[in-house]
Parts: structure tokens; sequence; C-alpha cells
């Protein structure tokens, strides 16, 4: 007697099988591009050669700063100049100045001027200057070795450098405050959890620079643990910066005239609030809606992989740092340093029951890569590609999520039949 088996699988529709192919073919001829450079260049080689390309936007921005003598750390010169005014007791806002300071006018909260103060009065500007220099390239240091170095269990150290496509050099050279910002939570998510106390200090202290940094709970969101748990550091975290809008001071006035100003100008960033630009959709309840749907996908895909993909601890903290930041209406090439991690971890999420799992996607994740890789190169005239970028990566989160979903609602199975 021989037995026979076959395989019942709930497949794909026709549309998605034939994009699917497309980014196949498109993965293959990658892969057999790298499998040449390694026979040419050798591992190393290769690796450094990827570095240099996927790495261009970044290391030719900061390179170009400095040989065009442009003002580096500007940021840090627009916090550090507040910092004096206020111990000169003069206006943070406005048309502001410092004696030998070329600064962007001041846009954060006054408190933030209040804590670099003290150590202004203390140590000077050199040393200041010294003492922010060196938190900040530990920082940077921090978040690409989280980007390329840190075990992420899936996926080669290929495909994670085509994240740095998203990575701009002008922001890293600006030394913006919120590259800290991102280094100090995800270290925090990943020494202690994204479910603890400490994790919700980190938040409340993050979001008394930004409000927007609430929308990086999503790390306690997809963590594991009860729902009252995540209820109460949610809760914890979110009281300070909370109650902080209830402030009227004349200082937090002009600071939330001078943040409405920045938001309504050019530099718009990227993310929901531009595709809304781009879309010419000004209406607030159009923008409500649309941005309900798109945050609600986010969200949803969120935490199906991280309630049923079979994620470990680790990949719930990158999951949720990539879709926190996605989420963002306002997203800034500072704000995507670990943007990788999070999209590997998504891919990594396990179909049970259907022959493939999500890594499928990847394809899309690398053409995602490559668009924005391509807008920040151009410039102006492939501004618009940016905003299909992360389109994209929101589209793989949602895919993959699917899949999941897929596994769970289609599981396969196995027929056994015979014949003599």
């Amino acid at each position: 007697m021989t037995t026979r088996h076959t395989t019942d699988v709930t497949d794909a529709s026709r549309p998605q099988a034939s994009i699917l192919r497309i980014l196949s073919s498109a993965r293959r001829s990658l892969r057999g591009g790298l499998d040449v450079a390694e026979r040419r260049l050798g591992p190393t080689g290769t690796r450094i050669a990827l570095l240099l390309f996927w790495g261009a936007p970044l290391w030719t921005g900061v390179v170009g700063r400095l040989v065009k003598h442009s003002t580096v750390f500007q940021d840090y010169q627009e916090i550090a100049c507040a910092a004096e005014r206020r111990l000169q007791h003069l206006p943070l806002y406005g048309d502001t100045k410092c004696i030998g300071v070329v600064a962007a006018p001041y846009v954060y909260p006054p408190w933030v001027a209040d804590v670099f103060a003290a150590p202004m009065a203390l140590l000077g500007r050199g040393g200041l200057m010294a003492g922010y220099l060196a938190l900040f390239v530990t920082a940077v240091a921090a978040l690409i070795w989280f980007a390329l170095g840190y075990p992420l269990k899936t996926r080669t150290f290929s495909f994670r450098v085509a994240f740095l496509g998203f990575i701009a050099g002008g922001p890293v050279a600006f030394g913006n405050i919120s590259i800290l910002v991102h280094a100090g939570i995800y270290a925090v998510a990943l020494a202690v959890g994204a479910d603890s106390l400490l994790f919700a200090a980190a938040i409340s202290v993050a979001s008394l620079i930004k409000p927007l940094y609430l929308l990086l709970f999503a790390l306690t969101v997809f963590s594991p643990g009860s729902l009252r748990r995540k209820a109460l550091v949610i809760g914890a975290g979110a009281v300070l910066p909370l109650a902080s809008m209830l402030v009227t001071s004349p200082d937090v006035l002009a600071w939330r005239e001078t943040v409405v100003q920045m938001m309504s100008g050019p530099d718009r960033g990227g993310g929901f609030t531009n595709m809304m630009e781009i879309l010419g959709v000004s209406s607030l309840y159009g923008q409500g809606g649309l941005y309900a749907l798109y945050g609600g996908t986010l969200l949803a895909s969120g935490v199906i992989l991280s309630e049923f993909g079979n994620l470990d601890r680790e990949q719930r903290v990158w999951l949720g740092g990539a879709i926190g930041v996605l989420m963002f209406p306002r997203i800034m090439c500072y704000d995507v340093l670990a943007l990788g991690p999070g999209v590997i971890a998504a891919l990594a999420a396990r179909a049970t029951g259907l022959p493939r799992d999500a890594g499928r996607f990847g394809g899309l994740a690398l053409a995602s890569c490559g668009l924005c890789f391509l807008s920040t190169l151009l410039g102006g005239i492939a501004h618009a590609w940016r905003e299909l970028s992360y389109l994209g990566l929101v589209a793989v989160f949602a895919l993959s999520a699917w899949d999941v979903v897929r596994g769970r609602l289609a599981p396969r199975t196995l027929k056994v039949g015979g014949s003599a």
C-alpha cells in the first residue's frame, strides 16, 4: 500500500500572490548580488560596502556640514542659549540671541532650560558642551548598536543595515536632544522591561520635553504581562506630562505659541502630518478620521503580533518602539535610528499553521528602505517618497499581523490518503 501526503493550505489571494512573487524575485536578485560581492570583497569588505552604501544619507550629511563649515550641534546651542538667558532672567522665546552663539529659536518647554541652567552656571559653556557631547556620542553609539549589533535572533546584517536609509546626517550633526531620549528609553526598556515603573518614569521625563513621546507607551502595551500592570504603568507615567499641560504661566503660553508656529512652518518632517498635506486634507475631522485608521491599523497589528506571534520580551520592545514612532504625526529623521529592529521583530512573528512565516514581506520592507534612501539623497524632487516608505512599513506590520491571524483561523490540515 502506498501512502500519499498532501497539504491543504489557505494561501494568499491572487493579487497578493503576484506581489509576493515580484518581491521574492527582487529579494533573490539582491541575494545573488550579495553573494557576488562576498566572493570578491569577502565578508568584512561586503559589510563595509553595505555600510557605506546604505549609510550614505548619514555620513554624507555629517561630512557635508563639516566641509561646508555649517553650524553643528545647533539644537544643543539652542538649549544652552536658553539656559544662559534663564540665568540672566531674559525671555526664552521670540527673537532671542546669545553672544557668540549661532542658535535656532528655542522651541522646548521652559523647564528644559531650567534643567540646563544649573550645570551651565557651574560648568560654563565649555564644560556643559563637553558633557553634552559625551552623552550625545554615547547615545548615537547605543542606537547604532541597537540597529546593527544587538542580537535579534533573526535576519542578517545585510538586511538590518538597509534601515540606515531612513537616517539623514543633518539631524545627527544638529545634536538633537531627541537622540538622547530615544537611546535612554530603549536602554531602560531592555534593562528592566517596558512594564516597570522605572520605564514609566523614563517616558514621563521624556514627555515633559515633547508630549509626543507618550506614544512610546506602545512598548508597554505590547509587553508581556497583565492588563492591570500595563494600565498602572501607563497611568503613572502619564500623570505628570498631562498635568504640565494645565500650566498657564507666561513662559508656557509663549512656548505653546512657538510650537504652533513651528508646526505650521515649512519643516513638517515626515509621517502622517505630511501625508495629509500631500493629499490636500486640511479638515481636522478628515485628518482625525484618517489618523484613527492609520494609528488603529498600527496598534491592532502590534497587539496581534505581540500576543499571538510568539515574540519574546525583547522583540516586543523593538516592535513597540517602531510602531510608537510610526504613530508620531510628525516623524523626524532622528526618531528612526532604531526602526529596523522593530520591523525585523514583526517579520519574525510565526504564523502557526501556514507554510511560510511573515518573513516573506521582507522584500516590501527593503523596498521601503530604498524609497526613503532615495528620498533623502535626492531631496525635494522625491520628498513624497519618504511618506510612501512609511506607508510601506505600516503595510509590513499589517500584512505580518494578517499572516498570524490566518495561521490561527485557518491552521494547516494534513490529509493522509492512500491507494493500493
